[in-house]
């Protein structure tokens, strides 16, 4: 697993990557599963955004962006 946390001047930026077993993202973030989904709304709601790239088989990239806020 590798976790990347970027505190830059105007935005703070957060990756989380692992070689696991993956997931169908679009089904995760539709289905009842609440804990990328929460990540997702928390992100929007300041104005930052949310990606993930994952597919069965090829681990998983989890990543998120907030702008900072003086």
């Amino acid at each position: 697993m590798k976790i990347l946390l970027d505190m830059g001047n105007e935005v703070i930026r957060v990756s989380v990557d692992d070689n696991g077993k993956g997931f169908d993202s679009v089904s995760v973030l539709n289905g009842s599963s609440l804990g990328l989904k929460l990540i997702r709304e928390r992100t929007e709601m300041l104005g930052g955004t949310f990606a993930v790239d994952s597919a069965a088989g090829k681990g998983s990239r989890i990543s998120f962006s907030i702008p900072m806020h003086g």
